[in-house]
């Protein structure tokens, strides 16, 4: 027989009693955008990529918007317009999406690592101090799941260091700081439109600037280097990619922004019942809150827990959440990218071309991120944003399935004995 006060892990009933709002999903007029790019006679970078672009410049809040077709080929071509390339060093947090470090190596430079903080899941800003040197040139201040970086400290130590600050937002559309949205907060902007992502086409990605030299770079960057649009002459002059978005993209882009206003106040208004149905669970912290944080992004829901008081392992939550039913349960960050076979193996070794001190590299890729692996493997915690757009009865249970697996601390210990 099944037990209303047992978590579903354990053989209880489950307290989700329906299925959680589908994401993604249209959020405007995709259909329609799209509809118009078919009927036309061009579907390749056209007047639906031009229409997104103003509109998207207009929505975060920079003078231009430069559409490519993923997030990854806006970053590399970011850093290779920027100036930054072979034997420069870009840092970043460890903890990043490895989309963020194999895009500077395919950009011709190599990234170099910080350690995180496992309160707030940003850089560490004292590792980064520790870090950073003579070939650093740029530093990628990383919004995770749609949380702001402190972009005060970040600013001051990419001023204090003389390096270019690329502001990666791919996760955080409409996330603000200070009331400014981030990816308008250093020399360029990066977006994504992939999975995961805020706004969402499939693909797609947008470097943002006030800058109209280093935009005209961008525009022609994306098209093999070929600036006939912006100079009317044909001609190359430096190395560059296919980086063009399809108006398929763009269309369906320009759906999602016209509805996404909407659907970020309803993941906003969620992420707020949530956080206060939590915040007196046992064990259960909820992200600190920061004034200078003005809107948040949420996509995931982030919290933390206390392995010590809630008695059991964060992978036993997961586990525990997941039989419940509540989607997406994650990580606080990504899986340090040092971990990962390609830094281990030292293939990067390879593609580390014109860096003249391999033994940094070697020691960077191979130290120890205490930080990091405690965000991972211990206090970070994520769950999918349809919970927070799923009404308030889907936040509500979702609230009690968490207080009920923290109520059942010896049971659970059990099962993680049972289970390892």
């Amino acid at each position: 027989m099944r037990r209303d006060d047992l978590p579903a892990l354990l053989s209880g009933t489950p307290i989700i009693t329906q299925p959680f709002v589908p994401f993604p999903r249209t959020l405007g007029n995709e259909l329609d955008e799209v509809a118009g790019v078919l009927s036309s006679d061009n579907w390749l970078h056209a007047s639906a990529t031009q229409r997104f672009e103003k509109q998207f410049a207009g929505y975060i809040g920079a003078r231009h918007a430069v559409a490519v077709n993923t997030g990854g080929m806006a970053l590399q071509m970011a850093i290779r317009a920027l100036g930054i390339g072979p034997g420069d060093e870009v840092l970043m947090q460890v903890d990043a999406c490895i989309a963020d470090a194999f895009a500077v190596f395919n950009a011709g430079a190599v990234p170099i690592f910080a350690d995180s903080d496992p309160e707030t899941f940003m850089l560490n800003l004292d590792s980064a101090e520790a870090t950073v040197g003579p070939r650093t040139k740029a530093i990628i201040a990383i919004h995770m799941w749609g949380r702001p970086e402190n972009m005060d400290a970040v600013a001051e130590f990419a001023r204090k260091h003389s390096l270019i600050l690329i502001d990666d937002a791919c996760l955080a559309c409409g996330a603000e700081w200070r009331g400014k949205k981030v990816g308008t907060l250093g020399q360029v902007g990066i977006f994504s439109f992939g999975s995961m992502k805020p706004l969402q086409a499939g693909g797609g990605g947008a470097i943002v600037t006030n800058d109209d030299g280093l935009a005209n770079a961008l525009r022609a960057s994306r098209a093999w280097g070929d600036a006939v649009d912006i100079t009317g002459i044909s001609d190359q002059t430096e190395l560059a990619w296919n980086g063009r978005i399809s108006d398929i993209l763009s269309a369906v882009l320009l759906g999602q922004l016209a509805g996404y206003p909407a659907h970020l106040k309803t993941l906003q208004d969620g992420a707020s019942k949530l956080e206060h149905l939590i915040s007196g669970i046992p064990g259960i912290r909820i992200m600190d809150h920061d004034a200078r944080i003005t809107a948040q992004a949420h996509t995931q829901f982030l919290f933390k827990i206390d392995e010590q008081i809630v008695g059991f392992s964060q992978n036993t939550l997961a586990t525990a959440l997941e039989a419940e039913g509540i989607p997406t349960v994650w990580h606080s960050a990504f899986q340090p990218v040092t971990t990962l076979s390609f830094f281990e193996s030292e293939r990067w070794r390879t593609w580390a071309v014109g860096h003249t001190n391999p033994k940094r590299l070697a020691h960077n890729y191979s130290r120890p991120y205490p930080g990091a692996d405690r965000s991972f493997y211990h206090t970070g915690m994520s769950i999918g944003r349809t919970v927070l757009c799923s009404g308030d009865e889907a936040i509500h249970q979702t609230a009690a399935a968490i207080k009920r697996i923290c109520a059942n601390s010896e049971a659970l210990r059990a099962w993680e004995s049972a289970n390892p």
